[in-house]
């Protein structure tokens, strides 16, 4: 059987290191799982692609493992972090397209 999480509305941040915990915590409560849906507004904000911000280094190093296990991970961007793009995918997490154990798709906005 496939095991499917969705994920949204996180408005992950600088200011808000509980949440970035509780999603480290049920991801690795969740254990193995075959896909992994970001469905929008992970970030509060997102400035582009060549932020180097811790955050947005922790949030890579913890997709680039989840990705490492074989699980595909699908990423759609909402109104706070429109503005993650490939780039970040490619340089940062390393996954970019689909690869066995990378990133599945990067659904675009249709504006």
């Amino acid at each position: 059987m496939t095991r499917s999480l969705f994920i949204s509305d996180l408005h992950l941040s600088e200011d808000t290191p509980y949440i970035e915990q509780g999603l480290t915590t049920f991801l690795k409560q969740e254990g193995d799982i075959d896909r992994l849906f970001l469905l929008g507004d992970i970030f509060e904000a997102w400035i582009g692609d060549d932020d180097d911000s811790p955050l947005a280094q922790r949030f890579a190093t913890a997709m680039k493992s989840i990705a490492d296990t074989g699980t595909q991970i699908y990423f759609t961007r909402g109104n706070r972090d429109f503005l993650v793009g490939q780039n970040y995918w490619v340089h940062s997490v390393r996954s970019f397209p689909v690869t066995p154990g990378g990133l599945g798709v990067l659904v675009p906005l249709s504006y």
